[in-house]
C-alpha cells in the first residue's frame, strides 16, 4: 500500500484536535462528579445533620484519562461515606459499568 504524504500532515492535526475534545470531556466529566458529591453530601448534612467542613483533593482514573483536582466534601461531624463513586481508595471511577 503507498503512503500518502497528505494523510502524514492530518495525523498530527487530528492527534491534537482528539486531545482537545479529550480535555473538555474531562473537564466536563469533573465538574459532573463534583457536583453529585456535592449534592449527595448535601442531601447527608440535610437528612443526618452536621456542617460543611471544606474539601480535600482527590484523583481518580477514568475511560478518557486522568481527573485532577477532584473536589470532595468533607462533613464537621464525620460520618458522611460517598456513594457515588464507591470504594474511592480504588482511585479509579468506572462509569461504564
Amino acid at each position: 500500500m503507498k503512503e500518502n504524504l497528505q494523510d502524514r500532515k492530518i495525523l498530527p492535526e487530528t492527534h491534537q484536535l482528539w486531545q482537545q475534545v479529550k480535555d473538555y470531556l474531562l473537564e466536563r466529566m469533573k465538574e459532573l462528579v463534583e457536583a453529585i458529591i456535592e449534592a449527595e453530601r448535601t442531601h447527608y448534612i440535610e437528612s443526618q445533620g452536621g456542617r460543611r467542613n471544606g474539601y480535600w483533593s482527590r484523583s481518580l482514573e477514568s475511560h478518557l484519562g486522568k481527573i485532577e483536582g477532584l473536589k470532595i466534601g468533607r462533613v464537621r461531624e464525620g460520618g458522611f461515606i460517598l456513594r457515588f463513586c464507591v470504594p474511592m481508595h480504588e482511585e479509579r471511577l468506572n462509569l461504564m459499568s
